[in-house]
């Protein structure tokens, strides 16, 4: 890049900008809009008041203007990710202009030295870009079209997160991250400024088209006061807007089942005689984008469409039997941007995504065991945004937005009511995973739900410079977030889900001659659960939400951030004799960065922050029966008793009442309740590989507190319940409030960040993320179970710390993950340019521990019963500390190969060939950890077994790389995409 003088000659300066092609760079305030600011000086250092600076980009809509204050320093605010060209001119001196390369929600500080108009003289000066280095919020930026779709991988956020240091993918169910060892359910993930999350799972919502992103960023430590409703980290996204020329792209995927390898697990089954090889059958994804102006800096349009139609081979857990799932889905996105005067534009966007999938896993592919759990369901799901930003005054700046999503499920689960038709689960006695799914599917299809959010949001920025306190970018906000759910989460179409193992031989479930997997039903045992849906429930949970933030550049060595965010949270229901609730939490976001030699090439850093998570409605609903239905448990006293034709083990007259939750009659909530707070600190150093690259350390240090738990004591009494005319009987009362002790959640963690350009041809990147600590008794979440509490607190009379919440490593604990990814352009003048990508992934092995469900309660922790309505009768017993064994660790290269050519002006047709995991490696990254407590054993204090055995099939990979926890990672597989960009 260069810096130009306007005088007798041309003065021309060279520099590389260090972070091209979409690497690494660090964030500002601010969620889809950048910041680019500075000071104003002459040769002699003195400052330069009303200087004309204007700016100009193709990613805006005509200039913008503003003039230097007292002492020189000027800000242009809500500027969208691009290429910049800054103008100064004062009478006098020389014009000078200086390029910028502005990220995603960057803050860039671009300062100016004019000299008088006589002088001439070369002057070599750097390129200003967005850096790793220059600010405190930890964050990664990628560009999509020279990152993302340049190297072989997913393309959906989560998949491009997984790229990013500081988090792992390992939580407990598909698409979600685990940022800073918080809980998996608890990040943001924003798509042009505004919320896309399942209101349950912490997952993004598909309401975007893979050709439309255009920039990612993934915020993982020392984040802004502007950001909120989270514990873990921020993902954000923004799709292109159009612009004053013509732009557009075709694209076709190519996959084929037959063009990826059969994993171990398909392999072992195919083998058995119970699976079958990959069908041949081609899936085609279709996509399109448009852009272009309506009237030019003035209004834009932008346009795209995704239409897929693809089939996966998956196989079932355990089992191994192969079957072909299928999608069928339309995307559809419109967005125009408009300038409504000077310094003034509005954007209106809206996102529909409609998918029907075939032969999907009703629970998830980990679970189901049976080809008749699969389903046939649709997921409408769409996504509105307006929003307004504009400058007030030469100091002050406005935004304001609204948005609307919506998603939901339809068709996700059975249609029969006859009781042989209802779905069975696994209890884990007889060497399968507990919950493993057979004979019919899970959920109801009578009971459709919803998850949607809306949103309003304001903010107004103020810029106040002096000469002895430095600048001070103040931005002062509100949120106002609702997030709605709909639905009594019916668990079966008949109400009912019975809980017992299938007969066993070998290792596998028999089935009878019908094809059916055989129940055994064994007396004190088997268990049936009547799950009692309220259809149509609603809560709506809103969190209101005050922020103020200060980027304050003091000098040249020393910028701070300093913020604070309060969040009032409060809920309503529409069933009645249900209590609202509200709490209030408070959270600083404090940071500093030292520039130690005043010149940018070593860099000191420090943030002080705290993170209230979001309301959980899978928490904060619990007293309702919104996705919570009223539930009674029996338990088997009839004859033993196998097969499907077993008459007395559907009769439910062979069954005693065991225990119960009633939301509305027996579970309360504290009205106070709080969300839980995370409180994070970081020391950070960075230093600059000379011109072309940069290298950061982060140590990150994080402790969790005010959980969220369930507590059933004596002291809070019991409660008679009937319901729908039926007296269940008494039940022990349940209260859920914050708590602190016993329950512990620790992380330390180091991440290491490079990025490196070679020459204008090879880029390299990568990052390491060390766990050093990442430990606790309580997770917070499951498979299928986002927010879900622990035995702790429960009856606390009948457990121990160290047998039923053992201290350890949790589940998210990852000892170290390596990502290096590099792209070389091989220039071929006019036969077009190839770009060969690399990704290595090293993750280290997850770790699991030694526990048995539905161990029977004791005759000695039977006579500590001070006197419960309902006393437990099975429990999960833990073996040793939390996490103590590890799995396998994995190693895995990707390559990719993506050629174009220019046939006339813009248009460039391309070929992109990706090899995923090309040396097909399949290590064990998980496997089938069930054990039983061995009764020969030992026993403790509670005249439990201290010993155990393992199942028969403990050490196998039982579920397929589609599972929610995968025991062997994705095989080797080719893929293709053919099309067009103009």
């Amino acid at each position: 890049m260069f810096l130009k003088t306007r005088n007798a000659c041309r003065v021309g300066v060279i520099a590389l900008v260090t972070v091209a092609l979409g690497s690494l760079s660090a964030f500002a305030q601010g969620t889809q809009s950048g910041v680019i600011t500075g000071s104003v000086s002459s040769t002699d250092g003195a400052s330069l008041p009303g200087v004309s600076v204007n700016l100009s980009s193709s990613a805006l809509q005509g200039r913008q203007s503003t003039t230097t204050d007292a002492v020189g320093a000027y800000i242009f605010r809500g500027l969208p990710p691009g290429e910049y060209k800054i103008n100064f001119t004062l009478s006098g001196f020389g014009t000078v202009e200086l390029p910028v390369l502005l990220g995603l929600a960057a803050t860039v500080d671009v300062p100016a030295t004019m000299s008088v108009a006589t002088v001439e003289e070369t002057i070599e000066v750097l390129g200003r870009s967005s850096s790793i280095l220059t600010e405190t919020q930890v964050a990664t930026n990628y560009k999509y079209e020279e990152v993302v779709d340049k190297l072989a991988m997913n393309r959906n956020l989560a998949a491009i997160a997984n790229l990013a240091p500081g988090l792992t993918t390992n939580g407990p169910n598909l698409g979600q991250i685990s940022v800073g060892g918080a809980f998996a359910y608890d990040n943001v993930f924003l798509l042009n400024g505004v919320d896309i999350n399942d209101n349950l799972f912490g997952t993004a919502n598909n309401v975007y088209i893979e050709d439309a992103l255009q920039e990612i960023s993934i915020l993982t430590s020392g984040i802004s006061a502007e950001y909120g409703r989270f514990s873990g980290g921020v993902v954000n996204a923004i799709t292109k807007s159009g612009g004053n020329e013509f732009q557009g792209s075709f694209r076709t995927d190519l996959t084929n089942p037959s063009w990826q390898d059969e994993s171990r697990v398909e392999k072992d089954a195919i083998a058995a005689g119970r699976g079958q090889p990959h069908i041949d059958e081609n899936s085609f994804i279709y996509t399109a984008t448009l852009g272009g102006p309506i009237v030019k800096d003035r209004l834009w349009f932008f346009g795209a469409a995704r239409r897929a139609d693809t089939s996966e081979a998956r196989s079932l857990s355990i089992v191994g039997t192969g079957y072909t799932y299928q999608e069928e889905n339309r995307r559809y996105e419109g967005k125009l941007t408009g300038r409504l005067g000077e310094n003034q534009r509005f954007q209106a966007n809206y996102i529909r995504n409609s998918t029907t999938q075939a032969n999907n896993a009703s629970i998830n592919t980990t679970l189901s065991i049976d080809d008749r759990t699969l389903v046939n369901r649709q997921l409408p799901n769409d996504l509105f945004v307006a929003r307004y930003d504009g400058v007030l005054t030469s100091s002050l700046f406005a935004e304001a937005q609204y948005s609307k999503k919506t998603f939901g499920f339809r068709n996700t689960g059975g249609t029969s009511m006859d009781v042989f038709d209802s779905p069975f689960r696994a209890l884990g006695l007889a060497g399968l995973p507990a919950n493993s799914h057979f004979n019919a599917p899970y959920f109801s299809s009578f009971d459709p739900e919803n998850r949607n959010n809306k949103q309003y949001a304001a903010a107004l920025s103020y810029f106040l410079s002096t000469g002895s306190a430095g600048r001070h970018d103040l931005k002062f906000g509100g949120e106002y977030f609702t997030s709605y759910r709909t639905g009594g989460n019916s668990q079966s179409a008949t109400g009912l889900v019975f809980f017992a193992d299938p007969v066993m031989s070998g290792g596998q479930p028999v089935r009878d001659s019908g094809g059916f997997i055989m129940p055994n039903f064994q007396p004190g045992v088997s268990r049936i659960v009547n799950f009692r849906s309220l259809q149509g429930a609603q809560i709506d949970i809103t969190t209101l939400s005050i922020f103020l933030n200060d980027r304050w550049q003091l000098n040249d060595r020393w910028t701070f951030n300093v913020g604070a965010r309060m969040e009032r949270h409060s809920t309503e229901a529409t069933q009645a004799g249900i209590t609202s609730l509200s709490s209030t939490a408070f959270v600083p976001r404090l940071g500093a960065t030292f520039d130690v030699m005043g010149d940018g090439n070593w860099i000191l850093q420090a943030t002080f922050g705290k993170y209230s998570g979001k309301a959980s409605e899978t928490q904060f609903a619990d007293n309702t029966n919104v996705g919570n239905p009223s539930s009674v448990t029996y338990q088997y006293t009839g004859s033993a008793g196998q097969g499907v034709d077993f008459a007395p083990g559907f009769d439910l007259a062979n069954y005693n009442i065991i225990g119960g939750s009633f939301p509305v009659a027996n579970i309360f909530i504290d009205d106070g309740l709080g969300t839980p707070t995370t409180r994070e600190w970081t020391l950070q150093a960075g230093r600059r590989l000379g011109q072309r690259g940069e290298a950061k350390v982060i140590y990150n240090n994080r402790t969790t507190s005010s959980f969220l738990e369930d507590f059933i004591t004596l002291d809070q009494g019991r409660t008679t319940v009937t319901d729908g005319g039926i007296n269940f009987g008494t039940f022990d009362n349940s209260f859920i409030r914050n708590t602190d002790s016993p329950h512990r959640r620790e992380y330390q963690g180091l991440v290491f960040i490079t990025n490196y350009r070679v020459n204008d041809r090879w880029f390299v990147g990568g990052h390491w993320t060390v766990q050093l600590r990442n430990h606790g008794n309580f997770e917070g979440e499951a498979a299928n179970q986002p927010g879900s509490y622990s035995i702790i607190g429960d009856r606390p009379e009948f457990y121990t710390e160290a047998r039923h919440f053992p201290f350890g490593r949790t589940d998210e604990y990852q000892r170290d993950k390596l990502r290096l990814y590099s792209t070389y352009d091989l220039k071929l003048g006019p036969v077009g340019t190839v770009t060969v990508g690399g990704v290595y992934r090293y993750d280290s092995p997850l770790t699991y521990s030694f526990s048995s469900a539905n161990v029977p309660i004791t005759a000695v922790q039977r006579s500590r019963d001070p006197g419960y309505a309902r006393p437990p009768t099975t429990q999960t017993l833990f073996f040793g500390e939390r996490g103590i064994e590890e799995f396998n660790a994995s190693h895995l290269l990707d390559f990719s190969l993506h050629y174009d050519v220019p046939i006339y002006r813009r248009a460039r047709p391309f070929l992109k060939a990706e090899l995923r995991n090309a040396f097909n490696k399949q290590p064990l990254i998980g496997f089938n950890t069930t054990v039983s407590a061995d009764n020969n054993t030992a026993r403790d204090e509670l005249g439990l077994p201290t010993g155990y055995t393992r199942g028969a099939n403990f050490g196998t990979p039982l579920n397929n790389h589609t599972a929610t926890a995968p025991h062997v990672p994705f095989p080797r597989e080719l893929r293709f995409s053919v099309g067009l960009r103009f």
